[in-house]
């Protein structure tokens, strides 16, 4: 008569208890990688429906930004002073005349100065992002007092400086020592800039940042000023340092009209970052109407309002003619 083993029949139930271990193993492996792909296809359709809706707001601004017209702090019955919209699809949108933004192309180093101030740069690292700067733009290959030129690029590993003005406003962190600048403050100092040919600011829609360096005004005086200009009116300027000493040359750095140039950002709420572009009503291009400088796509930072706090961009132009501007000889007060 034959006898079985005991370590035989040990044997068995460990291995059992091990394949179904190995099979629970595999079942949790499958799941969760099939909840990642979930996800990800779901996140896929996500920026999907963000790009379409990036898309068609892009088509109603362009529209409008064409046909309406343009005079003090308006595009028709658009604010273009930076307030935010919506659209019918949830985009958030957000316009900003560059006029009324500080032209870095043009910024001498005293209101690079005054400009990083403005964001709380402590004054030792604005004297050097303004040298770095400066010499990045510059045609030649001298060093200022705290700049850089070929040499200490690539000594740092980082691409020489290309000598020529600024193309975009992230170009900025292109410019060596200004990736020293907290998140918060390069964010900050990009929406306030712009690169173009306007020297002058708009008192319609001139930023508390752009007047504190082209005017040396102090920060909370400047904010002051445009917390209290009116709707539909122009900044009061006559208590502007740089206007108080009489200077007529200073007087011209102000005017009463928008840019050719609008600073757009559109903020589809379901996706983390935003689309900022500089658009253009004068093109070189006959068969349109516009022509876009730039086209960005940064990370979001801030929550964006309450949609229900927001006004429905307007698209189409207004039933009556606009009111007259302000002007010495209008009676406006």
């Amino acid at each position: 008569m034959s006898r079985v083993s005991k370590p035989a029949r040990g044997f068995v139930l460990p291995v059992t208890v091990i394949l179904l271990a190995l099979v629970a193993v595999g079942v949790g492996l499958m799941a969760t990688r099939s909840d990642q792909m979930q996800s990800l296809v779901a996140t896929a359709r996500q920026e999907q429906r963000a790009t379409q809706d990036l898309q068609d707001a892009l088509a109603q601004v362009l529209y409008a930004s064409s046909v309406l017209y343009r005079r003090g702090g308006r595009m028709g019955e658009i604010a273009i002073d930076g307030r935010h919209y919506r659209l019918a699809n949830g985009t958030v949108v957000r316009l900003q005349d560059a006029a009324g933004l500080f032209n870095l192309r043009r910024a001498t180093r005293l209101e690079l100065l005054r400009l990083m101030r403005a964001f709380g740069v402590e004054d030792r690292l604005a004297d050097r992002l303004a040298d770095t700067l400066l010499d990045y733009v510059d045609p030649d290959d001298l060093n200022r007092l705290n700049g850089a030129e070929a040499r200490e690029y690539a000594a740092a590993g980082r691409a020489p400086p290309r000598n020529a003005r600024l193309l975009t406003p992230t170009e900025l962190l292109r410019v060596l020592g200004w990736d020293a600048l907290k998140p918060q403050q390069q964010r900050a100092l990009l929406d306030q800039v712009y690169m173009g040919p306007n020297r002058v600011l708009n008192r319609y829609t001139a930023t508390g940042p752009a007047i504190s360096a082209v005017s040396g005004a102090d920060t909370a005086f400047a904010a002051d000023l445009v917390a209290q200009r009116g709707a539909d009116l122009p900044l009061r300027v006559d208590s502007l340092p740089d206007i108080a000493t009489g200077s007529f040359l200073a007087a011209g750095r102000y005017s009463m009209m928008p840019s050719a140039t609008l600073l757009v950002t559109l903020c589809p709420p379901a996706v983390a970052w935003c689309e900022h572009l500089a658009i253009s009503s004068v093109s070189t291009d006959p068969r349109s109407p516009w022509h876009i400088a730039h086209q960005l796509r940064l990370p979001r930072l801030k929550p964006l309002p309450d949609a229900a706090s927001l006004t429905l961009l307007p698209d189409q132009p207004p039933d009556r003619p606009p009111p007259p501007l302000f002007s010495p000889m209008s009676g406006r007060p």
